[in-house]
């Protein structure tokens, strides 16, 4: 294999996983080793080897010894990220509204019924896909390519915290609350109301997440 190709079947591997985290298929209790991806993939393991270490050099994955698996964050961890998503996702969502097409907008509004669908079922697996769904519909149409780019990067490291929050019928419902009002906001094509909206759902995403883990804490300390 010439190295053009071997450069190109890396770069689709290392997307593969990358989609694999985001959608939670690769979630926090899961080992992976490169040998039982590269059966999965139908590749070699070492197109496997170099994309996992692309995701480590990235912060997504870590090296567990008997193999990998998604990263765990710290406190000040998740307060960075959610400063980042507070200064980055507010003005990118209201730079959308002139470019969103009325296929998107439809793609929203199913996206937000398969929410509500899935947190009727308790399916906490097809509400994390209808999410990644919504939030890749409107990040598609961010015209500053550089900027979606980077919202998607962190977007990576958020995945096992949705795994950790979505599975309480009370984080779902902020959540659905929170989705509603961004499309209202977008389907008005109002720049101030999608900036205002999505802050308000970033600050209840982090509210919810800081509150689980103060109690987390609180329960180590009584055992």
């Amino acid at each position: 294999m010439n190295r053009t190709k071997a450069a190109s079947l890396r770069e689709q591997v290392y997307q593969t996983l990358r989609r694999a985290l985001r959608e939670g298929r690769l979630g926090s209790t899961r080992t992976v080793t490169e040998r039982d991806l590269a059966e999965e993939l139908g590749v070699s393991r070492t197109p496997v080897r170099e994309a996992l270490v692309l995701l480590m050099h990235e912060g997504l994955i870590a090296s567990t010894g008997r193999g990998f698996t998604p990263l765990r964050f710290s406190r000040q961890d998740v307060t960075d990220l959610y400063q980042i998503r507070r200064l980055l996702e507010p003005p990118a969502l209201a730079s959308t509204i002139e470019h969103l097409s009325a296929h998107d907008l439809r793609t929203l509004r199913e996206a937000v019924k398969d929410h509500e669908v899935a947190d009727a079922a308790q399916d906490v697996a097809a509400f994390v896909a209808a999410n990644a769904r919504f939030r890749a519909t409107w990040l598609a149409a961010v015209p500053n390519p550089r900027l979606r780019a980077l919202i998607e990067q962190h977007d990576d490291h958020m995945q096992w915290i949705r795994e950790l929050t979505l599975h309480e019928a009370r984080v779902r419902k902020k959540v659905m609350s929170g989705l509603r009002n961004i499309l209202a906001a977008l389907t008005s094509a109002k720049p101030a109301a999608a900036v205002a909206a999505m802050t308000a759902h970033v600050e209840a995403a982090e509210e919810v997440l800081t509150s689980m883990l103060e109690q987390a804490d609180r329960d180590r300390t009584v055992t």
